[in-house]
Formats: C-alpha cells, sequence, structure tokens
C-alpha cells in the first residue's frame, strides 16, 4: 500500500489531523528518523491534541459568552477588594463538580460579567459544557419556546448544560412572570451548578432581593457569594 492510499483512508476514518502530519513526514523523509513506535505515538498525539482544541473550541462558541475573558488576566488591584486566593480556588471550579451554585455581586462597573465569563471559560478548558446568557434573554428564549411549542427541547438543552451563567440578574424587576420561569427551570433543568452575575443595589438591600427570589425557585439555593466593590470603574 502506498503512502497516498494511506493518507486517504486516514481522512476518510475522520483522523484528518493523522493524515495531515503524515503526509507533511512522508514529503520531508523525516518519518525514518523515529522507530514505528515512536512514529505512531507522534502521529497519536498530533491527532488527539487537534480534536482536543476543537473541542475546546465548539465548547467556547457553544457557551455564546458575550466577551473573551480569562482567569490570568484579571485585576485584582487594592481598591477593588477582590480576594485573589479566594477567587483562584474558585478558579479551580471545585463547586461544579460539587453542584454548588455561585452569586458575584458588587456594583455596576466593577467587573462581575467579566469575572463569570472567566469562570466560563475556565470551566470550557476543562471540557465542561457551559451556556451564558442575560437573565432577560434566557426567560424570554422560554417564554417564547411556550408559545411556538419547543418548550421542551429548551430544556433538555439546559439539562446537557454544566454551568449555567446567568449574567444581569436583578437588572429587571421580578414579577410573577418573570419568576415563574425561574421556578419552572429550577424543576427541570437540574442538577446544573448556577452562577449568577447579581445586579447590585446596595449590597443588602440586593441580596435581600435575591433571597426573596431563590425562596420561590427550591433546588437553587446560594453556595458560594463573592463581593467585589471599587471606588470607581474597575479593569477585569
Amino acid at each position: 500500500m502506498n503512502n497516498n492510499q494511506t493518507i486517504e483512508k486516514l481522512k476518510q476514518m475522520r483522523l484528518t489531523a493523522m493524515a495531515q502530519l503524515h503526509g507533511q513526514y512522508v514529503e520531508s523523509h523525516q518519518y525514518s528518523e523515529c522507530s514505528a513506535d515512536e512514529y505512531l505515538a507522534l502521529l497519536t498525539d498530533h491527532e488527539w491534541e487537534n480534536r482536543y482544541n476543537r473541542k475546546i473550541q465548539r465548547l467556547i462558541q457553544q457557551a455564546n459568552f458575550r466577551q473573551k475573558a480569562s482567569v490570568e488576566e484579571v485585576s485584582y488591584k487594592d481598591g477593588r477588594h477582590l480576594d485573589k486566593n479566594m477567587f483562584q480556588r474558585l478558579a479551580t471550579l471545585g463547586f461544579i463538580a460539587k453542584k454548588e451554585n455561585l452569586i458575584i455581586t458588587g456594583s455596576s462597573g466593577v467587573g462581575k460579567s467579566y469575572l463569570a465569563q472567566a469562570l466560563g471559560y475556565q470551566a470550557c478548558f476543562q471540557e465542561h459544557k457551559v451556556l451564558y446568557s442575560t437573565t432577560a434573554r434566557l426567560l424570554n428564549r422560554l417564554k417564547l419556546s411556550k408559545l411556538d411549542g419547543t418548550y421542551l427541547k429548551e430544556i433538555q438543552k439546559l439539562n446537557k448544560v454544566q454551568l449555567l451563567i446567568l449574567d444581569d440578574f436583578g437588572l429587571q424587576a421580578f414579577d410573577k412572570l418573570r419568576v415563574k420561569p425561574l421556578w419552572i427551570l429550577s424543576m427541570n433543568a437540574l442538577p446544573i451548578p448556577l452562577l449568577l452575575s447579581h445586579h447590585n443595589y446596595p449590597y443588602l438591600l440586593g441580596m435581600k432581593l435575591l433571597e426573596r427570589v431563590l425562596l420561590l425557585m427550591p433546588f437553587w439555593t446560594v453556595s458560594l457569594t463573592l463581593h467585589i466593590e471599587y471606588n470607581s470603574k474597575a479593569n477585569p
């Protein structure tokens, strides 16, 4: 069997990265420098890394983040009151494995959305399926799905998510019509660790509002709270 046939068969088996690297090594005659075991390991590692990178990119795309964010680029300026050790512990994502919920609170402009999305990106890098959405957008989507008959499909999609990030939680007033979809979601789309970026009014008032809403959602309890403050607009 010639090398062209081997490359074509690798492509047919969807081992595209392996086929590409093998073709490059055949053209440059580099494969003769390796033993059979070394060459097979080289091709296998290349295929695995390619599939892993494609999977991560697919998870990031499906998460629908609003901006690119990174745990490594988070700012811990003194005036921000963001505990570096605490946030780095959160970045290990132990709360996902424990199915704990995390709420990030703080005044407007301190970077709550960035921190939430940084943790979301970190989850994608660890091969978790993430969904990011503003609270209003998700509730509207569920409301429309009730009308067009796709509600069960939407719930099934949410059931596959391993981390649900709801941004701007509390930005709009919660009346009965808005609380009901959250209650239904908490009943049907679990267990999903929930990360809330909570729009704070001041802190104590905001937490009281949040507690009242969560009391109506039987399976979502506040496990972890991260509160950040800054005297002026903060960088991520």
